[in-house]
């Protein structure tokens, strides 16, 4: 980051390494504990008579529909299909990671832990991700464009939206990532998905470090 010493860059570095660390580690002992299906499943096989273990029946409910697939995890640089990964839907690994490491840059920079400003001094930070880079190629080989996406909300937007991407996809459910009230915005008084834990998992991290002796930064200056 612009504005840090050296030794500032490598303590946040490490803080956001570290909550990662952590996020892998809760997150798939979590799923393992729910087991909870991914959309290509549960929509597929919402009819007790569909699936391997369904029983007779002679009509399919409402809610199932046997046909429906996914966009699905989008392949890079690679002629593999795009694909749901292969392991539990709950609680959203992305959404996990992405909430780790965000909040506990957030909360190295000594900005509000709640959502209801964001982050101003981020909001002008442009990002490009590695898949619409002007570079990358889908699995037929066509380069995708490039896109520079800002975040109104610094920060706290990218926790938000990092969470939902998955669910546009149809490799998640929206509680993977977090519950949603009435207006669609997060309910993060409900400890239900990702983002609640890769919350947590930032503030026990931040406290660790604080035990440690560690000082935080000037304020930030992201340009």
């Amino acid at each position: 980051m612009k504005g840090n010493s050296p030794a500032q860059n490598a303590r946040l570095f490490a803080l956001v390494n570290a909550a990662m660390g952590d996020a892998g580690i809760l997150a798939w002992e979590q799923k393992y504990i729910h087991n909870f299906w991914r959309p290509v499943v549960g929509i597929r096989e919402a009819d007790g008579s569909m699936g391997p273990v369904g029983t007779a029946a002679t009509t399919i409910g409402s809610e199932c529909d046997p046909a429906w697939l996914p966009l699905g995890a989008p392949a890079s640089n690679s002629t593999r299909k795009n694909g749901t990964p292969a392991f539990p839907a709950y609680p959203s690994g992305h959404a996990t990671f992405g909430a780790a490491a965000l909040q506990v840059t957030r909360l190295f920079y000594c900005l509000d832990e709640g959502p209801s400003k964001g982050d101003s001094e981020f909001a002008e930070l442009g990002i490009v991700s590695d898949e619409l880079n002007g570079v990358t190629q889908d699995n037929r080989g066509t380069v995708r464009p490039k896109h520079t996406r800002r975040f109104e909300k610094g920060l706290w937007g990218m926790i938000e939206e990092n969470g939902r991407s998955r669910v546009y996809l149809g490799v998640h459910w929206v509680f993977d990532a977090f519950i949603e009230k009435a207006d669609h915005s997060m309910d993060l008084s409900r400890n239900i998905g990702g983002v609640p834990l890769g919350l947590a998992i930032a503030k026990d991290v931040m406290k660790a470090s604080e035990t440690a002796g560690w000082v935080s930064p000037v304020k930030p200056n992201p340009s």
